[in-house]
């Protein structure tokens, strides 16, 4: 199954996860960040399909997902389904903060996980939180993985060669291709450090003149220099990083709307982007078009009369978010 290793992680996510994840960005013009785990629970059947691999649906376009391999392993041979059997993505709990920052003790949530999401603590994977407006506005730095989002993955995939995958949930102006109007759509993220030798070389990349193995907790983090511009000791420019390892395969964003039932403004199709640096905007149909669904928040920042409608974008990569709690 040849993929660019960002389509088959995003993949992998449930019908149900990709819902939620829509469902919690909804509330982007509320300005509270949200974060939840993401576990590697329950098995489905990818299959290749266009542009994007897709866990396997059957005729009436419900996706398949099994308990045990060995149910998958049954279904695939009686019905002589050509995929691969993999373990899905499947969300904990989801927790809110504030505008930048959720305070949430990791013990206590991934409890809270295992009794309202029934999944079992030794299968959380990875982390994914949402970006919200911030003073109402959509800045295009925070679009992207910050310093303090990305600088302990990157030194652990430095330092052990474990991979680490990140997701970010960020909202989105773009013309309606319907319309010509306006509106907001919730985009995801995906971000691969698959191994110490790919992300070195993409730093070095990226930044020629940073010193790779020396990049630490404590000259790596973006703080506000005298100018208002974002700056860290290391020399490290964390954006043309994510950039780099786009361009080999490993970031990549999708637009996770889709046509709503009835609706007259919604788009039909949802959106995949590689690397922002290629600028590539290759419309391809809704692998998972049963479950894309526009959200409430379509129709909030989509309506002509709504004051949603004209919210400021600002290209400003000095907006970063602050320090997570789950890199304390």
């Amino acid at each position: 199954m040849q993929y660019e290793p960002w389509k088959l992680e995003f993949a992998k996510f449930t019908d149900a996860s990709i819902e939620e994840m829509k469902r919690h960005s909804d509330d982007t013009h509320l300005e509270r960040e949200w974060m939840t785990y993401i576990y590697e629970e329950d098995y489905g059947i990818m299959t290749s399909k266009g542009d994007m691999p897709t866990l396997y649906r059957d005729e009436s376009g419900d996706q398949k997902i099994f308990n045990t391999q060995s149910a998958a392993e049954n279904f695939q041979k009686k019905n002589n389904i050509q995929g691969q059997i993999m373990k899905v993505y499947q969300l904990g709990e989801v927790s809110y903060g504030e505008e930048s920052r959720i305070e949430v003790n990791p013990s206590t949530k991934e409890m809270q996980d295992a009794a309202l999401k029934q999944v079992n603590p030794k299968n959380r994977k990875w982390t994914i939180h949402g970006h919200p407006l911030k003073d109402g506005k959509i800045y295009t730095g925070r679009q992207y993985f910050s310093s303090t989002d990305i600088l302990q993955e990157f030194l652990n995939t430095r330092d052990t060669n474990n991979k680490v995958v990140q997701y970010i949930v960020y909202p989105h102006q773009q013309t309606d291709t319907n319309t010509g109007k306006k509106s907001i759509h919730n985009r995801v993220r995906v971000l691969v450090f698959p191994d110490s030798a790919t992300v070195k070389q993409a730093m070095k990349d990226a930044n020629p003149n940073a010193n790779v193995d020396g990049i630490s907790l404590e000259n790596g983090f973006n703080k506000n220099a005298a100018d208002g511009s974002l700056q860290n000791e290391a020399g490290v420019d964390w954006f043309a990083f994510q950039e780099a390892l786009g361009k080999r395969g490993y970031m990549g964003i999708v637009d996770i709307e889709g046509k709503k039932s009835g609706a007259r403004k919604a788009e039909g199709f949802s959106k995949l982007f590689g690397a922002e640096s290629f600028k590539q905007e290759k419309i391809i149909k809704s692998a998972t078009g049963a479950i894309l669904v526009g959200s409430l928040l379509y129709f909030l920042l989509s309506h002509e009369d709504s004051p949603f409608s004209r919210i400021e974008v600002i290209d400003d990569k000095n907006a970063e978010a602050g320090k997570h709690w789950w890199h304390q």
